[in-house]
């Protein structure tokens, strides 16, 4: 089974959804939640496929594609290769 094609995206939600984003699949969230000005929202930062983006567009959370899929994998792959070739990207 191929890996899903994950974006980097903003979820904001009300925060009664929260907990039912760990329900969708392909949907990594990546930093704890952060509260808004609107105390009844939450911004979370994740990772998502097209599946977990619709997903938590049904449960009415506003969806915002920070870097594409094909972006972040491009972006995956240089590091890679970066490593591969023993860049250490300037750091010593």
């Amino acid at each position: 089974m191929p890996e899903p094609a994950y974006a980097v995206v903003d979820i904001l939600c009300d925060t009664n959804e929260f907990r039912d984003l760990a329900a969708i699949p392909n949907l990594l969230i990546e930093f704890s939640p952060e509260v808004t000005d609107d105390p009844a929202k939450m911004l979370v930062h994740a990772f998502a496929d097209e599946d977990a983006q619709a997903a938590a567009r049904a449960m009415g959370c506003t969806v915002a594609v920070l870097q594409s899929a094909e972006d972040y994998a491009a972006q995956v792959a240089a590091a890679y290769a970066a490593i591969n070739d023993g860049d250490d990207g300037g750091v010593a």
